[in-house]
């Protein structure tokens, strides 16, 4: 018996044809994958007098004894079955030929949480014609173009696959995504053990919804002991965190970064959102992701984005986006960015939306000049600047789709909504870098951002002068495949270029966050004074930047110098201790503040403090 099409799950319980009990575990219009009354795997057809017995490499039947089948499919005239193993810690993938003869078997695929349905739901995909791809990511000749589109919403996706279905849209002004899709296996099967680090992406917003379909999949659950972090009242794993299994809400100082603002799940989904046939998909579907909160709704303040940025680099993340930004050139910020450079981690920035040159007006992180930020301006469907993007041709890298995006919402299990500015464009770019790097996980960050620049993105006539590419991102390009995009557009806005081109050449004005030092001790306005402020850990070598560190520590104990001068400080050990965080008890006035910071910095443990300043999502 040969079946013809795919099965598509169904229904289980009660098969009962020619009098014999049986168990349906698959259908697919009158053909059935059943265990039959004595436990062995058939394929039955209604209406046929016996039924065909799939066979192991032994020839013998297969039993449900040792291992339980749970989704079958054909692809290109081979049958496989996805067999469950010691209670459903692993699965293999059963090959066999058109006539269900035994052809071969793939190794373990470890899997928590792989329920039925879901497995069905990965597995039904039509994958590609080598099954060892699954575990690989390896592009073989024959794969399918048909996943992506299972999602109900991919269609509103034109950033992904720009057909011209919006009114007015640039047909192929999109970043190649549906052919790279095309190209790969189902992505729930594209994971290297190599690249757990490449494929996790912090997103430091404002939370994210993790009761949505599109997301509560892609959680990374924090593992930095050795297993899950329990809720337990306890930290585990000695971080400085307290249950911290999924993320840290740094505007409530706890472990819940639940979005209740909805810009951090609309960010999250563009990255990451899985392919589940139920909403949309993210540029890297596979992608774990680490909720970092640090934006309400008024914004955040630059303490909490640097604590939040620590945190991200200690569980291990090596692509942090961040959609926010300010004005203030913070020092603190950019050690922080610069330390986890050293780290090898890439931090995907959004330009900001005031349609100004920041090569001119400076917006923060985008315009640091450090070789690990990818700083992202927002292209519409005519594959031109938007309206509201930031551009420079020094401080804007590329553009991405970032106008009338649609993703996830922070309403519902499956709310989507629309929303536009360089906050979409940069997780589009976030999410394809990840999918490049979980396949070259041994490249450093910085052969990464040169693939991106200098070959992933589509050159656009005119963009060479407002961004350093000249183009928008082009996934396939990224990834190293040919498209057949050619660059046409006729509908570039001259008014717009023309004043961009104006705003170019001139000198940047930098507006630095007020800090204390030594030298202005005496004159620095105390009415400048914030609760929190951000300490530049004194000391060229991390030892000694460890030792004074550490007699700072000792020195907050109870019965010591400063034992009830701080409610909390937080010694940002994954960025070289570089920096402290540090808040003042509330009854400390301004110039005990001031008097407390000039301490710290004769005694040596500290260069300065950074006063704490506003930073707002894009």
């Amino acid at each position: 018996m040969t079946v013809s099409s795919l099965f598509d799950f169904d229904i289980t319980g009660s098969y009962d044809n020619d009098n014999s009990s049986a168990v349906a575990i698959e259908t697919s219009g009158d053909i059935s994958l059943i265990k039959d009354k004595d436990g062995h795997l058939a394929i039955k057809s209604i209406g046929a007098g016996s039924s065909l017995y799939p066979r192991d490499e032994k020839g013998e039947k297969i039993n449900y004894k040792d291992h339980v089948a749970i989704a079958a499919e054909r692809f290109d005239s081979k049958n496989q079955l996805a067999m469950s193993y010691d209670d459903g810690k692993y699965i293999k993938v059963w090959t066999f030929d058109e006539n269900w003869k035994y052809k071969k078997k793939s190794g373990k695929i470890f899997s928590s949480l792989r329920e039925f349905s879901v497995m069905e739901n990965e597995f039904m995909q039509p994958l590609t014609k080598d099954i060892e791809s699954f575990f690989t990511g390896e592009v073989t000749s024959s794969t399918s173009s048909s996943w992506q589109w299972r999602e109900p919403f991919y269609n509103y996706q034109w950033g992904l696959f720009n057909y011209g279905q919006i009114n007015g849209s640039e047909v192929g002004a999109d970043i190649d995504a549906d052919v790279v899709f095309s190209k790969t296996p189902y992505p729930y099967f594209l994971k290297d053990p190599a690249a757990v680090g490449q494929n996790t992406i912090a997103i430091l917003d404002t939370g994210i919804n993790w009761d949505h379909v599109d997301l509560n999949g892609r959680l990374d659950i924090n593992t930095n002991f050795g297993s899950r972090e329990p809720i337990d009242g306890i930290d585990n794993d000695g971080n400085g965190y307290i249950d911290d299994a999924l993320g840290w809400n740094y505007m409530g100082n706890n472990n819940a970064p639940y979005d209740v603002d909805g810009h951090g799940s609309h960010v999250a989904g563009l990255a990451a959102a899985s392919a589940n046939s139920q909403g949309i998909v993210g540029t890297n579907p596979n992608a774990s992701i680490i909720p970092v909160k640090v934006l309400g709704s008024d914004g955040g303040s630059m303490e909490g984005v640097v604590a939040g940025f620590n945190y991200a680099v200690n569980r291990g993340a090596k692509i942090i986006n961040m959609s926010l930004g300010g004005g203030s050139y913070s020092r603190a910020f950019y050690a922080a960015i610069e330390h986890a450079n050293e780290l090898g981690v890439l931090v995907i920035a959004a330009a900001g939306n005031e349609g100004v040159n920041i090569d001119h007006t400076p917006s923060y992180p985008a315009a640091f000049k450090l070789p690990n930020i990818i700083s992202v301006g927002a292209s519409d469907y005519t594959d031109w600047f938007t309206e509201f993007t930031n551009y420079g041709k020094q401080n804007v890298d590329l553009l991405a789709p970032g106008k009338d995006m649609i993703s996830n919402s922070h309403i519902s299990s499956k709310g989507l909504e629309v929303m536009s500015g360089t906050s979409m464009a940069a997780p589009i770019v976030a999410g394809a870098v990840s999918y490049l790097w979980t396949r070259n996980p041994t490249w450093s960050a910085s052969r990464v951002k040169d693939r991106l620049l200098n070959y992933g993105v589509d050159k656009i006539p005119g963009a060479e002068k407002h961004t350093v590419s000249g183009g928008r991102l082009n996934m396939a390009h990224l990834m190293g495949w040919d498209s057949k995009d050619v660059y046409k557009s006729t509908t570039q806005d001259t008014k717009t270029l023309a004043e961009m081109e104006a705003s170019t050449n001139t000198d940047p004005i930098i507006d630095y966050a007020p800090f204390i030092d030594i030298e202005n001790l005496s004159t620095f306005n105390v009415d400048e004074i914030t609760d929190d402020v951000i300490g530049i850990v004194d000391g060229d070598k991390l030892s000694e930047r460890k030792e004074g560190m550490k007699e700072f520590l000792s020195s907050t104990n109870e019965g010591e110098i400063y034992a009830d001068k701080f409610d909390n400080f937080e010694i940002c050990e994954s960025l070289g201790a570089s920096l402290t965080t540090i808040d003042f008890k509330n009854h400390i006035s301004n110039e005990n503040k001031l008097k407390l910071m000039g301490e710290l910095i004769e005694r040596g443990w500290f260069e300065g403090f950074e006063i704490n300043t506003k930073v707002s999502e894009f």
